[in-house]
């Protein structure tokens, strides 16, 4: 997984930046991209409206639990002596008679700690069980959205995996290295672009690795899967109440792929889309094997190309832009999940907060 996290980023990178030089050489970029973003749009909102009626219909099942998180008391230890570096090495410590002295920090032990009885509130208190914090939709969005689609730094949008930030910058390099080929500057001796070929060579090496990485990804994802498992006290709860969060989501699932997918297939193509579905097992294997539709890109790409229904060009935007920010099979399960881990704490969500 670390693996894919580290070369699927710049597998994007390259194949955004191809997709565009493509699209602009044909002079369709701006209706592609359009249209892309505003299908995007339509099937995210429409995921969104089915997570929320799934978890709505599934909330009976969810078991309502105490949502009082457990009190962290104020405990403190009080110093004596400090070193050079200003390290305490000595505790007040209660003995055994009942007085007080400082002892070394090594032979302290329990009866240097004491406990604050706050008793004008001066102190914080805090508990294991916070709650979220609280950002209004103007932060939210500034946060979430415009500072991940505007890094402030070309490399550091590749460190932190800022996916926006990656394809915004693919689309820009796309977009000059096409202006630079068609407008070349008069005073430079060189007559073509060799960026824009190591790009797509790049292309083509960065799917090779992936390739191999997803050959050892279901051992991986089953070894996570095992170790989170083990470390379950209850299971038997715990899968009763997953199985609920799980059954809604895959519920939502199938109405996302019946009525949304094969719907505008039908609205658009006028065919069957059973029989183009279909061509795509291999991709959606993968997605399902590595956990990561990032990972499936290569995949995705290949399953498309042997349909012959879809330019390359236009498969080479569509797909990783998709597999990035198109996750609407995430975004219901996130609205179920955050739904089902309101009742786990106690809370009954609202028709607003829904």
């Amino acid at each position: 997984l670390r693996g894919l996290r580290c070369v699927v980023l710049p597998l994007i990178f390259v194949s955004i930046a191809v997709s565009v030089m493509d699209m602009l050489g044909l002079g369709e970029a701006g209706s592609i991209v359009g249209k892309t973003i505003g299908l995007y749009m339509l099937t995210t909102l429409t995921a969104a409206i089915i997570g929320v009626v799934m978890s709505v219909s599934f909330s009976s099942f969810y078991t309502l639990k105490d949502g009082q998180g457990e009190v962290v008391t104020p405990d403190i230890m009080l110093g004596c002596t400090t070193n050079g570096e200003d390290a305490i090495t000595s505790y007040l410590t209660e003995m055994g008679d009942g007085s007080v002295s400082c002892v070394t920090g090594g032979d302290a032990g329990q009866a240097s700690t004491f406990r604050v009885d706050d008793i004008n509130g001066y102190f914080a208190v805090s508990t294991k069980a916070t709650g979220p914090a609280k950002l209004s939709i103007s932060e939210s969005l500034r946060d979430g959205l415009f500072y991940q689609l505007v890094p402030n730094n070309f490399v550091g949008a590749f460190a932190d995996a800022n996916f926006l930030g990656v394809i915004v910058l693919s689309t820009a390099v796309a977009v000059a290295l096409v202006k630079l080929e068609k407008n070349m500057p008069d005073e430079v001796m060189w007559t073509r672009i060799l960026t824009i070929q190591i790009i797509e060579e790049l292309v083509h090496v960065f799917m090779m690795i992936i390739d191999w990485i997803i050959f050892v990804t279901p051992f991986a994802v089953t070894s996570l899967i095992a170790g989170a498992i083990g470390e379950q006290k209850d299971l038997a709860e715990v899968f009763t109440q997953l199985a609920w969060l799980v059954a809604a989501t895959v519920v939502g699932l199938v109405a996302q792929f019946l009525i949304v997918y094969c719907g505008l297939y039908l609205g658009f193509i006028r065919s069957n889309p059973f029989k183009y579905y279909a061509q795509m097992i291999p991709a959606y294997a993968t997605a399902f094997g590595g956990a990561s539709s990032a990972a499936a890109i290569p995949q995705s790409l290949a399953c498309i190309k042997k349909t012959g229904q879809v330019p390359d060009g236009v498969a080479s935007f569509v797909i990783p832009l998709g597999a990035t920010i198109n996750m609407d099979g995430s975004c219901i399960y996130i609205v179920c999940g955050a739904a089902w881990m309101a009742y786990q704490n106690g809370i009954v969500p609202t028709a607003g907060e829904y």
